[in-house]
């Protein structure tokens, strides 16, 4: 439009149209630049986006496999303490077991050497009770023997009772022992003045050995073990006559 002005010699208006042109084609490049321009900042939006959404996978992505290892780690774990645990739940039943077991092989053995030992002395109180009449028959007769033969015979009677009675406790010491090893020591703690004698009427009462059959091992008289007994309880301050030797003696 401005040339066919120009050529008309209307320089005005072919300024004006040349100008009017000259805003249109800076608007029409305005618009492209900010087309441009606004494409591009879609495009980088858009790019932007894809880059957080593929940053949000990998960060699901990382989440998922931390959680899956953990649970991972943690089932590793419990399966461990789990393993351990009935492990040593079976080592535990098999050494109470065992324990249970050498607890009743010691206790049959108890029982045995107890057995052992009760007949053993009942067997010293049969013999001895046998020697004792023997002796007695010897001593209450010895008048009838010869003279010079008296003499003799009242030195074998004294040997007979305190050879008898020295291997006797020494014999019996040593089976009491193997049932009780730790009685006399127990005792001699809480009553350290026993004396030898009185601890070996303690071991016979330990046995719930009654006065006389305790005078047949040891050959002394009934009345010499009553009174030893008597004696024994005033000194270990055993002054109820209701608790008797063998319910006091029972926890050493």
């Amino acid at each position: 439009m401005h040339k066919l002005y120009y050529k008309l010699g209307n320089i005005d208006s072919a300024y004006f149209w040349l100008t009017k042109l000259n805003t249109l084609q800076d608007s029409i490049y305005d618009i492209e630049k900010t087309k441009s321009i606004y494409l591009h900042e879609i495009n980088l939006k858009h790019k932007q986006e894809q880059e957080l959404s593929r940053l949000k996978y990998k960060t699901k992505v990382f989440k998922l496999a931390f959680v899956i290892s953990v649970l991972s780690i943690l089932f590793l774990l419990t399966s461990m303490v789990i393993y351990i645990m009935n492990n040593r739940r079976k080592k535990i039943i098999i050494e109470r077991e065992k324990a249970n077991y050498d607890k009743e092989n010691l206790e049959q053995e108890l029982n045995k050497k107890n057995q052992e030992l009760a007949t053993y002395v009942m067997g010293l109180v049969n013999t001895n009770e046998r020697v004792n009449k023997a002796v007695g028959k010897l001593d209450a007769n010895i008048e009838l023997f010869a003279k010079k033969n008296q003499n003799t015979i009242r030195r074998i009677i004294s040997e007979l009772k305190t050879g008898a009675n020295k291997d006797i406790w020494k014999e019996f010491e040593y089976r009491f022992n193997q049932v009780h090893p730790n009685f006399v020591n127990k005792l001699l703690k809480d009553y350290p003045d026993l004396t030898p004698n009185e601890l070996k009427i303690c071991s016979f009462l330990k046995m719930n050995m009654s006065s006389k059959e305790i005078s047949l091992i040891t050959h002394q008289s009934i009345q010499s073990i009553e009174k030893a007994r008597s004696r024994l309880r005033k000194k270990i301050n055993l002054t109820n006559t209701n608790i008797s030797f063998v319910y006091f003696l029972s926890k050493y």
